[in-house]
């Protein structure tokens, strides 16, 4: 049910031309169910973004955002350039000189 809250939250701002590609966002979450939460937080916010094919992934208050049956969900512009390996948004994109467009993970995965 968080997967389709999320999904769906993505769809509303692909279709309001806000991203691209859920690539282009990190959404940050306010689970409501007390199980999923628990079983939620337990994994790393980026596996959790994998899981959701988004550049970021966080648990926290949402204020405002799509209104889902388990969820709040909080889709933002995520912060950073594109990895061109895994074309991920990422802040640290950039900062190693060996591979500039490369992200973090990226960089210790070709060397």
């Amino acid at each position: 049910k968080l997967r389709e809250d999320v999904t769906k939250a993505l769809e509303e701002k692909r279709r309001d031309k806000f991203i691209g590609n859920s690539l282009d966002a990190s959404v940050i979450v306010e689970i409501k169910d007390k199980d999923i939460y628990e079983t939620v937080s337990k994994y790393d916010k980026n596996f959790m973004a994998d899981i959701f094919i988004t550049s970021g992934f966080e648990i926290s208050e949402v204020s405002e955002g799509f209104e889902g049956e388990v969820s709040k969900v909080n889709v933002i512009k995520a912060p950073g350039e594109k990895c061109e390996r895994c074309w991920k948004i990422d802040e640290n994109v950039g900062k190693d000189k060996e591979h500039p467009t490369l992200c973090p993970r990226c960089v210790s995965a070709v060397k």
